[in-house]
């Protein structure tokens, strides 16, 4: 008897929350965001990227967007080795510096 209350009770917690998963909801994510189009208005996707993932990504963005592109460069490069760039990233962060 008891399994069957439980089984019944989960049955019951599955239905009355299903809605709540519902996709077609009237209230957006957030209450207050608009994206407002202005034809008149240009695009810039500006990126860095180490790997290489960000800058598909980014040109991913800037083609359904029509936007242009823009590559932020340092003026020393970060190592190849991922090890070692990862340690160079913890010092800058300690450091509080910016990347040159």
């Amino acid at each position: 008897m008891k399994r069957i209350s439980l089984i019944l009770l989960c049955l019951a917690a599955i239905v009355l929350l299903l809605p709540a998963c519902s996709k077609d909801s009237d209230t957006p994510l957030y209450e207050h965001d608009t994206i407002k189009y202005d034809a008149n208005c240009k695009i810039l996707v500006t990126y860095f990227s180490w790997s290489g993932n960000t800058q598909h990504l980014a040109q991913t963005i800037a083609d359904a967007t029509g936007a242009d592109l823009f590559r932020i460069e340092t003026v020393n490069l970060y190592p190849t080795d991922y090890n070692e760039c990862t340690e160079v990233a913890r010092e800058e962060l300690d450091n509080e510096s910016v990347p040159n």
